[in-house]
């Protein structure tokens, strides 16, 4: 079964409270980019279930992965350019 993603490079998204076991992960009520998933960095050694967990880049903490979908709330869908159709990577305020 595909398993399609939730979250696409550019999007903005809060993370919610994290669960006990990511204690350790910054960002919890924070903002970011998503910069993508793990089956975009690692598509040949990632099952479809990575499609999932998300890098993400903090204003106040860099990138940082690898976060899973439940806990992170869309914020706001990635602009493209209306020409070629990349993505305009955010600037985070």
């Amino acid at each position: 079964m595909k398993v399609e993603q939730k979250f696409h490079k550019g999007d903005l998204v809060r993370v919610m409270p994290l669960p006990k076991n990511m204690s350790h992960f910054p960002g919890q009520g924070e903002i970011g980019v998503i910069l993508g998933s793990y089956w975009d960095v690692f598509r040949a050694h990632a099952s479809q279930d990575d499609k999932k967990i998300y890098e993400i880049n903090f204003k106040k903490y860099g990138p940082c992965s690898w976060y899973p979908e439940k806990i992170l709330e869309l914020v706001k869908k990635a602009e493209k350019c209306p020409t070629c159709g990349h993505v305009i990577m955010r600037k985070l305020k």
